[in-house]
């Protein structure tokens, strides 16, 4: 993998940061992002991001497209349990007898164990919709209602997808309007259920994206095969941060109280819905590589043959169109660089310091781990930047 620094009148390549769900496990991916946005630098890799994520994922792509890595870590080093869940009390049945008394008082329609006022304040102080005008910004959130998948954006040049989408494949895209909309679009990106309540947007009710996606790597390749066909650029790498690796359970001995029961349901469900979403990333691009291995060896036969020129380019023609994949925006073949933890992250609801400092660390440190192995070049800067702690700032 090479990289040079383009030209002022380059057209730009587009990398891709998705960043997956899980609460607390979001350190990790804040930890793993610096650490991927610290190799690009130092590799000169000046392309822009568009950033994809869905729950914490969903935090921490805004916070690194409006304030960068070293915004975010300082965010994740303050976070404690009152800032997300509203108490430090972390025993789940007295939370969740104060969240039915909290209902039968406030007559709310929905039962949580948790208010969202806090999360709600806590993404406020931490995201700015004023700077994502130049941004690419999308994030996951599962729309209850209908039962749907809804990919909130803020980019012109996924306005631009949008606007040229003649086959309507792109109609659960939605805009991001402004600060407040922001907020609550994060918000309801953030929403577990049983824990928090839904979130009321556009006419739904809207729960954690990570329902739907939780490793939004579709729309990675949604915006990266957009990318040389509206001739903004070209389609580069795609880095994929995910959070869920599951520590085995012991059922001879593990009891399952009900916010484990909760949380353990949706952990698998992410697990055992991940592996087929990243699995068909690359079998798409291995189908399209071995499509244009056949492509190419066609057009070398087509052009030993005896036939006249303009026969031999309007049959090359009418071979490419019958060979195009993926319709109007037509499939491409790009890098997927997975980073992933090597062990369980643990409780997604606990935030305590010495944890998050702890995920922080590991993230930066695993992903430093796993870029390192692309080659010569990843190794020397991997090195240069393993001696450097998480919270430090940005080479």
């Amino acid at each position: 993998m090479t990289a040079a620094t383009p030209s002022a009148n380059a057209a730009p390549t587009f990398d891709c940061l998705v960043l997956s769900g899980g609460g607390a496990k979001g350190a990790y991916g804040a930890g793993a992002a610096k650490a991927v946005l610290a190799y690009r630098k130092l590799r000169g890799i000046e392309g822009p991001v568009c950033f994809i994520g869905t729950s914490a994922g969903a935090l921490n792509a805004a916070v690194l497209a409006t304030s960068g890595p070293d915004a975010l870590i300082a965010m994740w080093k303050r976070v404690r349990n009152h800032d997300v869940l509203g108490t430090a009390v972390s025993d789940w049945r007295l939370n969740a007898l104060r969240g039915k008394l909290r209902r039968s008082i406030a007559g709310s329609p929905h039962f949580s164990v948790y208010s969202n006022d806090a999360l709600r304040s806590l993404i406020g102080r931490n995201v700015d919709f004023s700077k994502l005008a130049d941004a690419h910004l999308i994030v996951c959130a599962t729309d209850f209602t209908h039962g749907r998948m809804r990919s909130f954006f803020a980019s012109k040049l996924v306005a631009r997808m949008l606007a040229s989408d003649e086959g309507r494949r792109l109609s659960h895209f939605v805009t991001i309007r402004d600060q407040a909309d922001l907020i609550e679009v994060l918000l309801a990106s953030s929403s577990i259920p049983v824990a928090f309540p839904p979130v009321e947007l556009r006419g739904a009710w809207f729960v954690d994206g990570g329902i739907g996606n939780h490793t939004p790597t579709r729309e990675a390749a949604y915006f990266l095969r957009h990318v040389p066909r509206l001739d903004a650029g070209s389609a580069g790498v795609t880095y994929c941060i995910r959070q869920d690796p599951l520590s085995a359970v012991d059922s001879g001995s593990a009891t399952l109280d009900v916010k484990r029961y909760v949380m353990r349901t949706i952990d698998v469900y992410h697990h055992i819905h991940t592996d087929p979403i990243v699995a068909a990333w690359r079998r798409i691009s291995e189908e399209v590589d071995e499509q244009s291995t056949k492509l190419a060896a066609l057009h070398r036969w087509l052009e030993q043959q005896r036939l006249p020129k303009d026969v031999k380019r309007s049959l090359a023609r009418r071979v490419a169109e019958l060979a195009r994949l993926g319709g109007n925006a037509r499939r491409i073949s790009t890098p997927l660089i997975e980073i992933q933890p090597g062990a369980d992250l643990g409780d997604p609801l606990d935030f305590k310091a010495a944890r998050i400092l702890d995920s922080l660390r590991r993230g930066w440190s695993e992903a430093l781990l796993r870029l390192q192995t692309l080659d010569a070049t990843a190794r020397r800067i991997c090195g240069r930047l393993k001696v450097r702690a998480v919270d430090e700032p940005m080479p």
